[in-house]
């Protein structure tokens, strides 16, 4: 995503149902038929028009430091 394209994962990817769903393709672990479509239907978008700056924008909202911030208010949390 921080590339400019679309990502492409199984259910089974951790990030699957946040980071990915809506921007990207997900197929069900194992089924190379629905991994060939979400192949296909990744690269028709990006014939279409230029989401390099959607992918980067949404790519961005996560990363180390957002995870490490994360812990850092879950372990406050359980601390309390």
């Amino acid at each position: 995503m921080l590339a400019g394209v679309l990502p492409v994962v199984s259910d089974r990817v951790g990030c699957a149902s946040d980071l990915v769903r809506g921007t990207g393709c997900v197929y069900p672990c194992g089924d190379t038929g629905a991994l060939a479509a979400a192949l296909h239907g990744a690269l028709v978008p990006v014939a279409a028009q230029d989401v390099r700056p959607l992918m980067r924008g949404r790519a961005a909202r996560y990363g180390l430091a957002r995870t490490a911030a994360g812990f850092e208010h879950a372990a406050l949390a359980a601390a309390r």
